[in-house]
């Protein structure tokens, strides 16, 4: 007998069906459940029927049922082919019968074409359709849709001949089951109970029908409201319950229906009879069991959610009774994992999680696509850093600057490192024992993906690949890995990645060891195995169990429409989403089913299918709640059943705010109560909100952090000063943490300024070793400057050069430093003023002693290297001149010497003048700074050249600095009447404002490095202008961005201005 029950509400289909079993204690009793509620099945038989129950009734899927059957009657030993396995199946079908295709022939060896194959494949054996079929009404069509039927027809056979060849039944496991019922007495004298089905499809009708036809008694749910016309949420069902009773009668089997009428009037039951149908009138009883969430996005609607969940929380419901419902899972579900986490709400995702979301195996696809695609930067790196390879975060990081700096790309990975790991740049510690430690990690670390790469390349056929692969795999230790992080998770409490991460390894094994069996002897490409490898992972999936009692169920609309929950949130039911926009993207398109179903091949129109499906699991979710439906979207992009619900319950409660959620946040509430300074606040947190109101600052230091960072003295360098004086925050980051920009070794402008700086040392020092400037000739000058630039490139660069055109373009710059050399010849052979010291150092055991400088709160020492010191006796004095060469602009500005900026020259100026008699036996006296533009180009003039012209020209290479205003020193500087280099004469000082200067520099810097002691770390950045501050270079910009105070620095215009308030700063 078949007896059918229908009912609008849910629960008492699943009540019926439960008062059945009751009542029949017999051994033989099974339910039917699909697959993914069998385990929810089972706990509410133990939960209803008593723990006992379990000797009288068995919970079984079609699956389960399939292998229940198939171990009494045999069939069980025949290998069942998962998803990948008919994968690499339809891989070699398609090669097998490639030549005769005509439609399908250049999509042939794509891996989607294949899973679409595999898609309607699977459709036609559910629908019972075979190749036969196909061909039979293919000769019916005629036209394109006549070849495409045709040739899946073909591919479908050739399919089948590879399983049979491999050992395997190419029918699916329930068409097995099927065909064994026919032949076996399983059903007799056994009772089945069907409950939680929306639809059936052919094969599974056909196996209902055998167990009729043995004798079972058949009680089946449906979730619908008539077995006629009615709402279209119950549209599946109810043809699911048509085509079961045509079954039965057809049959001759008695058939029975209960309607089982709710006599319920709530608002949920109201919701459920009307939200679907026509306009009715809104509801007007008791509609607290109605909730409506509005959110401004999906965070704020997830953020109202997670507020209300705490709220029921702590009103004595417990986590299991919440159950989250997600009309786009995919989004949804990624936002709520961030918004529970934050809000320590425990929650379970319900669903398979697809396995190339796992990083591991993004490890994985990385090394396979740098041995067959090639060893590119960016896929090596993201081998590296996977963090499932024992190398340190610290080794790993060095690895990542050195493949970054010198652009290491395919061949070089193979290859010793040899070059300066530090680039052009400074070096922090001794680049022999980095480049040790580098070598080693290439080693340890890319020599097993060079490995993979020469076996892949080697390999005979498909087999000795993936032998290729597993080698590599247990190189870099994979599984110890994997179980190391999945012990670092069980102990963090994230008990369903640390479920998730002990599966990842055997379900790559497994696939590997099927891709083995059925594609072994096959032979492709190192890159073809790479797609082919990466479309097999893509039909993996990891399954969990909630890994906690007690925690949130969430899950898609058709993951949860079975669920028995007290209180349920819909969230994400928006246009598109709720249900979702359907669309068709199998073979065969809608007319072309329609065409078919003409041609009587019995097969659905997918899009209407799966409309029905989606309805009909949003009208179970609708039904799943016990007490309270929580119904969410995003503001302004409502699905139009929202919609309608809001129509129908227009007094509901509807919560826009998650002021439930902030009430648990203390820093979130005290923001709330700034925001709405009405509300009244509790005494204790006043204190705490004044707080808050205060601008926001980063903050500062503490002192015995300060000691850590810099030590008890601070040991600088000019450009330490300079950053300083630009921003406390900056200097943090460079000289506290030691955080540097990635840059790329290459000759730019600092790499540039760098080679021109050597060239003029060493140009320079070997004239006055050869008997100075005014000995030496030009000819002679420019070939010390030639072999100087010969020897720094082949000793500094020769690295560098990728390609002989890369040094060619370089060797195009001599030129520009000759003319610098000339200028610099025709400079000192006129002066008086000799070179002296070149690269003159500061620092303990130099020449110089580091510069102390004495602060309040901590004592400095400035370190660093004056470029040039010139001197010049008159016959009394001994005047001392800084000359410091730049090949970028530099001027001498009141402005920035008054704020801080630019003092490396003057410091160095009074330190040697403070070292007189050290250096020279004698007292210097100040004769200036000089900045010397060590790129400085002609400039271009139109027209016939005449004087003024020639002096525009001359101006151009006037130097910037500081000079002292004396005639006879001015001449020693620059004989003749005019001074065309010399700086400008509002650039001319005394020797008294030099020592004026002088107290007014070592004062600011003695109150940089107290700011400093003091623990400052202020993002104060100076501005002078909007595009002239030190935001406009700073590498460290994006760091700070929105949190910085822009410090306009007191502009100073004239020498006139500056004395005055450097006197006052003095005083």
């Amino acid at each position: 007998m078949l007896r059918i029950c229908i009912s609008s509400d849910r629960k008492l289909n699943s009540e019926y069906i439960f008062t059945e079993l009751r009542k029949n204690t017999k051994k033989g009793q099974i339910l039917l459940v699909p697959e993914q509620f069998s385990h929810m099945a089972e706990r509410d038989i133990c939960t209803k029927l008593g723990p006992q129950a379990n000797r009288f009734v068995e919970v079984l899927s079609f699956s389960r049922l399939a292998a229940r059957v198939f171990s009494i009657y045999g069939g069980g030993a025949e290998i069942q082919t998962d998803a990948v396995g008919r994968l690499m199946m339809m891989s070699l079908a398609v090669e097998q019968v490639r030549s005769r295709l005509k439609l399908y022939a250049n999509a042939a060896d794509k891996p989607q074409f294949l899973l679409k194959l595999i898609d309607i494949f699977q459709e036609l054996q559910s629908e019972c359709i075979t190749a036969q079929m196909l061909k039979e009404a293919s000769s019916e069509i005629g036209g394109a849709l006549a070849v495409k039927v045709e040739e899946i027809a073909l591919l479908m056979e050739s399919f089948e001949s590879v399983c049979a060849n491999l050992g395997q039944n190419p029918s699916s496991r329930l068409t097995r089951l099927a065909e064994v019922l026919e032949d076996c007495d399983y059903a007799e004298d056994k009772c089945f109970y069907i409950d939680a089905f929306s639809d059936f499809n052919s094969v599974e009708l056909e196996i209902l029908a055998s167990l009729l036809n043995q004798g079972a008694q058949i009680t089946a749910a449906f979730h619908c409201d008539s077995l006629h016309k009615g709402s279209p949420q119950f549209e599946a069902a109810r043809r699911a319950a048509n085509k079961l009773q045509q079954i039965a009668t057809k049959q001759g089997v008695e058939v029975k229906l209960d309607r089982l009428e709710t006599g319920s009037n709530d608002a949920r039951s109201y919701m459920q009879q009307h939200l679907f149908t026509g306009a009715k009138a809104p509801y007007d009883g008791d509609d607290d069991s109605i909730v409506f969430i509005r959110g401004g996005d999906a965070a704020h609607e997830c953020a109202c959610a997670a507020g209300e969940i705490l709220r029921l929380v702590e009103n004595g419901v417990r986590y299991r009774d919440i159950a989250v419902a997600c009309g786009d899972a995919q989004q949804y579900i990624s936002v709520l994992k961030t918004v529970f986490r934050r809000a320590q709400i425990p929650a379970y995702y319900a669903g398979d999680v697809d396995i190339l979301r796992q990083s591991v195996v993004h490890m994985l696809l990385s090394a396979l696509e740098a041995a067959t695609v090639g060893f590119e930067a960016q896929t090596v790196l993201q081998y590296l850093k996977s963090g499932f390879l024992s190398i340190t975060p610290e080794r790993c990081d060095q690895m990542e600057n050195y493949i970054f700096t010198w652009n290491i790309h395919s061949g070089e990975f193979t290859k010793e490192w040899t070059r300066n790991p530090f680039g052009l740049g400074k070096v922090h510690a001794d680049p022999a024992i980095v480049l040790q430690q580098l070598n080693e990690d290439r080693v340890k670390y890319i020599q097993p993906l060079i490995r993979l790469r020469d076996r892949l390349r080697t390999a005979a056929n498909t087999a000795q690949m993936l032998e290729a692969v597993s080698a590599f795999m247990d190189e870099i230790r994979l599984n110890e890995q994997l179980n190391l992080a999945a012990q670092r998770l069980y102990e963090e409490n994230d008990l369903q990645k640390a479920q998730e991460y002990a599966q990842v390894y055997s379900i790559i094994c497994r696939l590997l060891e099927q891709m083995y069996g059925v594609l072994g002897t096959s032979v492709r490409s190192p890159e073809n195995f790479y797609h082919m490898l990466l479309t097999a992972l893509s039909q993996c999936s990891i399954g969990t169990i909630p890994a906690s009692l007690d925690c949130v169920n969430v899950g898609s609309l058709s993951a949860q429409r079975r669920l028995n929950a007290e209180y349920i949130f819909i969230l994400g039911a928006n246009e598109g989403a709720f249900p979702s926009a359907q669309s068709n993207r199998s073979l065969l398109t809608e007319h072309e089913r329609n065409d078919l179903l003409g041609a009587g091949v019995p097969i659905a129109p997918r899009v209407t299918a799966a409309l029905d499906r989606e309805l009909a699991s949003i009208g179970g979710v609708l039904d799943t709640a016990n007490k309270t439906l929580y119904f969410g979207g995003v503001s302004g992009l409502e699905a139009y059943y929202l919609k309608r619900a809001h129509e129908l319950f227009p007094h509901a409660r509807c919560i826009e705010e998650h002021t439930d959620l902030i009430q648990r946040s203390e820093r979130d509430y005290l923001y709330h109560i700034r925001s709405n300074p009405s509300l009244d606040c509790q005494e204790d947190l006043v204190e705490k909100l004044s707080k808050i109101e205060q601008p926001y600052e980063i903050g500062s230091l503490k002192e015995e952090t300060v000691k850590e960072l810099y030590g008890n003295e601070l040991h600088i360098s000019s450009s330490q000063i300079d950053k300083m004086a630009s921003c406390h925050f900056g200097y943090f980051l460079q000289y506290g943490l030691y955080t540097e920009e990635q840059k790329v070794a290459q000759m730019d402008a600092s790499a540039f300024g760098t080679f021109v700086h050597d060239v003029l040392e060493h140009c320079a020092s070997q004239v006055m070793l050869e008997g100075g400037f005014h000995k030496v000739t030009l000819e002679r000058t420019l070939q010390i400057c030639e072999d100087c630039m010969e020897a720094y490139t082949k000793e500094k660069l020769g690295e560098l050069w990728q390609s002989e055109r890369a040094e060619y373009l370089f060797r195009r710059s001599f030129g520009e430093v000759r003319k610098v050399i000339k200028r610099l010849y025709e400079e000192l052979s006129a002066c008086e003023f000799e070179p002296k010291w070149f690269e003159l150092r500061f620092k303990q055991n130099k020449e110089l002693p580091a510069i102390k400088i004495a602060g309040k709160k901590m004592t400095a020492y400035l370190e660093g290297a004056v470029d040039r010191v010139d001197l010049w006796h008159d016959g009394e004095r001994m005047y001392v001149r800084i000359v410091d060469y730049k090949t970028g602009s530099m001027e001498f500005e009141w402005s920035k010497v008054f704020n801080g900026l630019g003092l490396q020259m003057l410091i160095y100026l009074f330190a040697i003048k403070q070292n007189g008699m050290k250096l020279c036996g004698q007292p210097l006296h100040c004769a200036g700074v000089l900045y010397f533009l060590a790129n400085a180009k002609p400039v271009s003039l139109k027209g016939k050249y005449d004087k003024d012209e020639s002096r525009l020209r001359e101006n151009k290479g006037r130097r910037s600095g500081l000079v002292l205003h004396s005639d006879h020193v001015l001449q020693a500087m620059e004989p003749g009447d005019e001074h065309l280099t010399l700086p400008d004469k509002k650039f001319y000082t005394t020797t008294e404002q030099f020592d004026t200067l002088e107290r007014f520099v070592y004062r600011k810097v003695e109150a940089l490095t107290d700011s400093v002691a003091e623990g400052c770390v202020k993002p104060d950045p100076y501005y002078i202008a909007e595009r002239t501050n030190a935001c406009q270079y700073c590498p460290y910009k994006e760091i700070c961005r929105g949190n910085k105070t822009e410090r306009w620095i007191k502009t100073v215009k004239s020498a006139d201005e500056f004395w005055p308030l450097a006197e006052e700063v003095e005083s």
